[in-house]
């Protein structure tokens, strides 16, 4: 059985999105993934220490690919997902497929 990861939706910007006035709950995958990656760590109070610290990785060499790859993927295990696929090009990240844990390994 798998996690189902449903929440209240926030845009790019991390703002509430609403419809109608009301907040709008949906799949949030792939807005719980930016999170990670955008945080540093002891941004979640719940959770301080998650978060990619992707910031460390400004100006690093080409040769720290593997380095930032790790990052990422230890981080995402950390919350729900299992990392399959991340393309990264310069400083652009694209994760690409992720799992989900399964629930008893979450719970």
């Amino acid at each position: 059985m798998s996690y189902s990861n449903t929440d209240i939706l926030m845009n790019d910007g991390f703002d509430l999105v609403f419809s109608q006035g009301d907040l709008v709950v949906a799949e949030a995958n792939e807005q719980h993934i930016a999170a990670i990656l955008d945080a540093n760590k002891g941004v979640f109070i719940r959770r301080p220490t998650l978060g990619a610290d992707l910031f460390k990785f400004l100006d690093a060499p080409e040769n720290s690919i593997l380095s930032i790859e790790n990052t990422i993927k230890n981080e995402l295990v950390k919350d729900i997902f299992l990392l399959k696929e991340l393309n990264i090009n310069g400083s652009d990240i694209e994760v690409v497929d992720v799992q989900l844990k399964n629930v008893s390994d979450v719970l």
